[in-house]
């Protein structure tokens, strides 16, 4: 069972691996309702389970959504829980130390909740310690709990997301606690000459004459303060570039996005700027002769799939140094040291500089070398099931199943 609070987020970070898993296994998939979840009925068996994203601390909500999963789990009697998701993981590790079911949480990012101070930070550092106890417990009777190490395995997408954790409870955890970096990169990005065509920083002469008006700015992802789009339109601001291209919509369950009004407004004071919506991979269909890709994330970012596929396109990169979640660093990317506009601008300077002294090509290649082994889609779905090979095998009791078999069988002999 894959559980997850967007059916967009299952198809869009784990569609191989749910294509790879329906065809040994019966897959239920579980989540909201959304205009991916008719793509999920296609190869599993779609369950819809509501959960309010805009509700971090609704505890009455956050309930309500806990009780549907239980009863949902409790009916279907998964071999193997995947969850994803802070808030999902929180109650899939409840859920499945009291069945006893082996369970796969799966950190992407901590998000917004990170970054926070005082009662909110503390607030935080609770769900982990909870999680932290329900993955290495589990119900051995009606009211008996043992420690189970070997049931579950937490996967984390950066070592910085693992040592928040792992600080969290002082080092007090015993069980799986392991590192897959990201959801990987599509096998369609990998080398796509068609994608590369108009790309000149890839194909043009080096050594040639740039300047900021053949530049084309581009930003990827939701269009949230915390993803840096508010940034992202200051340095549009600042110079006079080809143009500045925005991928990515409005999150109406989210204080922090943007508005219609807003991007009407911005839209007004700068005729440079052209919110594209919402697209099915972007950067694929890009056109520029000279786009760099812009992450000004403060979020809390697990991996960044748009930096693997803007590498992938031989695409520069220009991020913070959050978004880099400790696994690139300035020999692959532009890394800006602060969070303001001059700061950005410079490190576009640096990647004219290095193409017009011929050694950007150099850093592009380097960059996709360093992604094309151990980052690919492929490559995670196949640590992914092995993971969950493990799990099968090392756990031995399920309260749910050791408590409902024999009831099936004396049924069933009937």
């Amino acid at each position: 069972m894959l559980i997850a609070n967007s059916s967009w987020y299952l198809v869009h970070y784990r569609f191989l691996l749910i294509k790879e898993l329906s065809k040994k296994n019966k897959l239920i998939t579980m989540s909201p309702v959304d205009m991916n979840s008719r793509k999920l009925s296609e190869y599993s068996i779609f369950i819809p389970w509501r959960i309010e994203r805009s509700k971090d601390t609704n505890i009455f909500s956050l309930f309500v959504s806990f009780l549907r999963m239980l009863f949902l789990v409790r009916a279907i009697k998964p071999k193997l829980v995947h969850s994803h998701t802070l808030k999902a993981n929180l109650l899939a590790s409840i859920v499945t130390a009291i069945y006893g079911i082996p369970s796969v949480l799966s950190f992407a990012g901590m998000g917004r909740m990170s970054k926070r101070v005082g009662l909110s930070r503390i607030f935080f550092t609770k769900i982990l310690e909870l999680i932290g106890y329900f993955s290495s417990h589990q119900r051995e009777s009606r009211l008996s709990w043992v420690s189970s190490y070997k049931r579950t395995a937490l996967i984390f997408q950066n070592p910085i997301d693992k040592k928040t954790f792992d600080n969290s409870l002082d080092r007090s955890f015993r069980g799986l606690n392991i590192l897959i970096p990201g959801s990987g990169l599509p096998q369609k990005y990998l080398n796509n000459d068609n994608a590369l065509e108009s790309n000149q920083w890839y194909s043009g002469q080096t050594g040639e004459y740039l300047d900021v008006s053949n530049i084309s700015l581009i930003y990827c992802g939701r269009l949230l303060k915390s993803k840096g789009i508010d940034l992202f339109l200051d340095i549009c601001s600042e110079a006079t570039f080809r143009s500045c291209k925005i991928f990515g919509s409005i999150d109406p369950s989210s204080n922090d996005s943007l508005t219609k009004d807003s991007i009407r407004v911005f839209s007004e004071q700068n005729s440079n700027l052209n919110f594209q919506g919402s697209i099915l991979d972007p950067l694929l269909l890009l056109k520029d002769s000279y786009p760099i890709l812009i992450l000004p994330s403060e979020y809390g970012e697990g991996l960044s799939r748009t930096i693997l596929e803007a590498i992938s396109l031989k695409i520069p990169v220009i991020c913070s140094n959050t978004a880099t979640c400790g696994i690139f660093n300035d020999d692959l990317l532009y890394v800006a040291n602060d969070s303001t506009k001059e700061e950005y601008m410079k490190q576009i300077s640096r990647v004219i500089i290095d193409y017009n002294q011929s050694r950007l090509r150099d850093k592009l290649f380097n960059s996709y070398n360093f992604i094309q082994n151990d980052l690919t889609e492929s490559s995670i779905v196949d640590h992914t099931i092995k993971l969950y090979d493990q799990l099968l095998n090392d756990h031995v009791y399920s309260y749910l199943i050791g408590k409902d078999l024999p009831k099936e069988n004396n049924w069933l002999a009937q």
